[in-house]
């Protein structure tokens, strides 16, 4: 498939995402962005082996690039690690957390009105503690979508000027 074709499936798959937030259904919008950033991150792996795969450091290493600088000129702090943990929870148990959860902050979805996120956000501290000690990272589904559309932007123009990744289409 040439980049027109690939980059016309993930518009669509961006739309389905959009879509389903018009629709107020948020958790299938972000399990389909999770598992768009899997596929996203194998294009941008050297290992085309499907067996060889290492997901979670693909998983990462595409998030770090991509998705994270966008976050984080939204305001956000938080790892690759803890998105993908988010993405295991989300694409096995569709819950909150995950298998290697350990001491690793979960990922909250916020929705609505951004000035009342920032108002749950000072809470974390007195949540957390009555949580047990278990810490969160809260994020907009807006700012999440947005920045996973950014990112695959910025994505898709690295692959235009880069003849290897180009070759594994």
């Amino acid at each position: 498939m040439d980049l027109d074709g690939v980059a016309e499936k993930y518009a669509q798959t961006i739309k389905a995402i959009l879509m389903c937030g018009e629709n107020k259904c948020f958790e299938p919008a972000v399990r389909l962005l999770y598992s768009s950033i899997d596929s996203l991150s194998w294009l941008y792996s050297d290992q085309m082996d499907l067996n060889k795969r290492k997901v979670k450091k693909e998983y990462e290493k595409w998030v770090n690039d991509f998705l994270l600088p966008e976050l984080e000129r939204r305001g956000y702090e938080c790892t690759a690690t803890e998105l993908y943990l988010a993405r295991c929870s989300q694409l096995h148990t569709f819950s909150a957390v995950a298998k290697n959860q350990n001491n690793t902050r979960i990922i909250a979805y916020a929705l609505g009105d951004k000035e009342i996120m920032v108002k749950d956000i000072q809470k974390l501290p007195e949540i957390e503690k009555i949580s047990g000690g278990i810490r969160f990272v809260i994020i907009h589904i807006g700012d999440l979508v947005n920045s996973f559309v950014d990112g695959t932007h910025e994505f898709f123009k690295l692959i235009e000027n880069n003849k290897e990744l180009l070759n594994k289409l």
